[in-house]
């Protein structure tokens, strides 16, 4: 089957990190008296940080790629930064396997609710027609990336009034349709809090369809994968999808009920 040269195809990862606000400043002292005792107590800001990662890749000999231990990851940079953090896998051709697995870790001191996006756009064509579901807007993200989170047992249905989504006990995936606009947005919801040095693996293979010609090859140029990672104290929030609706409406606004 003919290679195809893909020009843009590139994939971005992003991590906005988020400081805990402070339940009063660092080593502060709050003082107030009872029964003519003097109390004095003392408060510990706390702190929440991620990290966004992916493996460095090389050929394994066949054309697909693997991981590449002997490099060093590629990190994500802050969401609003200028500069975004760009995989670049250069030549992508029928039934090619590429190791992605973008990782989340918690790098703070304390636990934290965590949640990630990806968002899915089109190239030159459309990639509902590629790994659509038939006669619906959604597509099936499985067809695409694989492995990690995405790999585990899931139930399909209604989550918090979602429908269509995707859940077990360990995480929560609500698909957010454009197709007008060539645009999917999937976001995931870590159901338990993060602990301490905590890594999640979104997902950890992407594959390209072993028969693709050249029609679909061309439809793929261009598709741009962007992940995004957010991170919320769990102190003062019910659950993770209350502390990010709460914490990031700009980010997760069309998903407030």
């Amino acid at each position: 089957m003919k290679r195809i040269k893909l020009k843009k195809l590139h994939i971005v990862a992003i991590v906005l990190v988020l400081s805990v606000a402070m339940i009063a400043a660092a080593g502060g002292t709050l003082a107030y008296f009872t029964d003519d005792r003097e109390i004095t107590n003392v408060f510990t800001a706390g702190n929440v940080y991620i990290d966004l990662t992916e493996a460095a890749v090389k050929d394994d000999g066949t054309g697909n790629l693997i991981e590449d231990p002997d490099q060093p990851r590629v990190h994500g940079v802050a969401l609003d930064s200028v500069e975004k953090a760009e995989h670049n896998y250069g030549m992508l051709y029928p039934g090619k396997v590429i190791h992605k697995d973008p990782t989340i870790q918690n790098t703070g001191d304390d636990p934290a609710y965590i949640a990630a996006k990806i968002i899915i756009t089109d190239g030159n064509g459309d990639i509902n027609k590629l790994y659509g579901f038939e006669n619906s807007e959604y597509i099936d993200i499985e067809l695409l990336l694989t492995g990690g989170l995405l790999g585990e047992v899931v139930h399909v249905g209604k989550w918090k009034n979602f429908e269509n989504a995707y859940y077990n006990d360990n995480f929560a995936m609500v698909q957010v349709p454009d197709a007008a606009n060539g645009v999917y947005e999937f976001y995931i919801f870590l159901l338990d809090q993060c602990e301490k040095d905590e890594k999640i693996v979104l997902f950890d293979t992407m594959t390209i369809f072993s028969d693709f010609g050249t029609e679909q090859m061309q439809e793929l140029e261009g598709l741009e994968i962007t992940v995004q990672a957010f991170a919320v104290q769990t102190f003062g929030f019910e659950n993770v999808y209350f502390a990010m609706t709460r914490a990031f409406p700009d980010h997760f606004g069309k998903l407030t009920q």
